[in-house]
């Protein structure tokens, strides 16, 4: 651990960051933190805020949900396919059994 705390430390330093926050100055940070969301909490800001943000998601898992319409019109196109696909087979079938008849025929004559 010792080594990785050092590597962090080279590589924060070279990448022109802050030093780590001291113990004291966590402190002082998580102190001014707690202060801001007791007035947000006191105040319904942080109610407010909360309540956008589900709306948000509420907004945006809607959107990513299909329609009912959307899901009965993909199922129609998917039955059409599969039907298509049948007779599409069928039509296989059948030219593939002419061609062997075909052959038969050319190879009697």
């Amino acid at each position: 651990a010792n080594a990785l705390e050092k590597l962090a430390e080279k590589k924060t330093e070279s990448a022109g960051a802050a030093p780590p926050a001291t113990d004291a100055e966590l402190a002082e940070i998580k102190a001014k933190l707690r202060a801001l969301m007791q007035q947000a909490t006191e105040s319904g800001t942080l109610a407010v805020a909360l309540e956008q943000v589900r709306k948000d998601a509420a907004a945006r898992q809607a959107e990513q949900l299909p329609e009912e319409e959307e899901v009965e019109k993909l199922q129609h196109e998917l039955t059409s396919m599969r039907e298509e696909s049948r007779s599409l087979h069928t039509t296989v079938d059948r030219l593939t059994q002419e061609m062997e008849d075909l052959k038969r025929t050319n190879e009697e004559l």
